[in-house]
């Protein structure tokens, strides 16, 4: 399988004036990959290396918490407006696989 592969240069993202169709078709680029592969690698985004790596740093540190620690931070913790860690297994990203 391959990941695919979304291009922020492409659409030329740094401009002042972002026309709504090329942001159209990046959004639905972004989702596609993310409803059918369910990974996208996304390039030339202009984000740091450094910082791509602080942000996953904090991540596997949260991860490798164990389960009851991290439930308190569930989706269904009672935070209003709050994503939330979702158990493994409970959550697909595409319509067509439900999670359990």
């Amino acid at each position: 399988m391959d990941i695919p592969v979304v291009n922020f240069n492409a659409y030329k993202l740094g401009e002042d004036q972002i026309p709504d169709e090329r942001l159209s078709v990046m959004i639905e680029e972004i989702k596609q990959a993310f409803s059918g592969t369910g990974f996208v690698y996304l390039e030339n985004t202009g984000i740091e290396q450094q910082e791509v790596n602080r942000v996953m740093d904090v991540c596997k540190k949260f991860f490798i918490l164990p389960e009851e620690t991290k439930k308190q931070c569930a989706r269904n913790s009672g935070h209003e407006n709050f994503n939330g860690w979702v158990s493994t297994e409970t959550e697909r990203l595409s319509p067509q696989r439900p999670g359990a």
